[in-house]
């Protein structure tokens, strides 16, 4: 049986990534990256697989195969085991093999991660405190008016901390509101535009919808030392809810890799949900 054929790419963390091509009867042509890429672990897509299909000027077919066989949200079971020891979560010891003469039948090993999160939701960790949020008035027609404390009337405290933006990895990008990002977030990362407004009482303030829609991702931030240019650790970025503006700063970005976190879906209105299908061509 022949090999797959196999590429290397150039990874910025150190090592190069393999990348093989497979082809199957029930799949079609596809491209598989190695166990120590985390994006791939997660989504089964990558930068590096990317590359290689427009290495071999597959890329279209690719992405196409993509949505239709792999896409979905992130792998966090996948994720939460990477880079454990094979004997995670199991105790290996004589003394806990046999207890009072007779012996432990259960030699499954068990998993030091449980699979406790959502895998629809994307992560909901906090870990960032909240700032402002956006106030609903009904008066016959739904209207967004800006403030710089109230949280949605559907807000809870609990919900307010599961909705902060989590820590993210590169390569992963999900929707979030302006009003449970941290208050220091102003403006965007790509085109460098402000996110939020600045009135004559020098508070900001959180534009109406959609304009309040943000996209979260995780990159090494840039600085000089010495003369010499390096990046630092990855940290959240963000960005207004254009394709555009995430482009200026990742030319390969693909919309349909943006997720949105379940606990998010209650909190976004009508108009969220258009700018999302017109912009990401989501369907929500």
């Amino acid at each position: 049986m022949n090999a797959a054929p196999e590429h290397y790419v150039e990874s910025e963390r150190g090592s190069p990534h393999a990348v093989k091509t497979k082809t199957s009867r029930r799949l079609g042509s596809y491209y598989e990256c190695d166990g120590n890429c985390i994006h791939y672990a997660a989504y089964s897509l990558c930068a590096h697989t990317i590359a290689v299909a427009e290495l071999e000027d597959n890329t279209q077919t690719f992405i196409s195969w993509y949505k239709l066989n792999k896409q979905k949200p992130a792998s966090l079971s996948t994720l939460s085991q990477m880079d454990l020891p094979a004997g995670r979560g199991t105790k290996r010891t004589k003394s806990t093999q046999v207890r009072k003469g007779s012996v432990n039948s259960n030699k499954r090993a068990k998993t030091v991660v449980e699979g406790y999160i959502d895998h629809n939701s994307g992560p909901a960790v906090a870990t960032a405190p909240t700032d402002s949020s956006v106030s609903r008035t009904q008066t016959g027609t739904q209207t967004q008016v800006p403030s710089t404390s109230a949280a949605p009337p559907n807000a809870s405290v609990a919900d307010k901390t599961a909705l902060a933006p989590p820590k993210m990895q590169e390569g992963a990008f999900q929707i979030g509101l302006l009003q449970f990002c941290h208050q220091s977030v102003k403006k965007c990362y790509g085109c460098g535009q402000l996110l939020k407004m600045q009135r004559g009482d020098g508070q900001w303030h959180i534009p109406p919808a959609p304009n309040d829609l943000v996209i979260i991702t995780a990159m090494r931030r840039p600085y000089w030392q010495n003369g010499v240019q390096k990046r630092g650790s990855p940290s959240n970025v963000y960005f207004h809810c254009r394709v555009e503006c995430v482009r200026a700063i990742q030319a390969a970005f693909l919309p349909f890799l943006v997720i949105i976190p379940t606990v998010l879906r209650p909190h976004l209105l009508p108009v969220h949900n258009q700018h999302l299908a017109q912009e990401l061509e989501m369907s929500i």
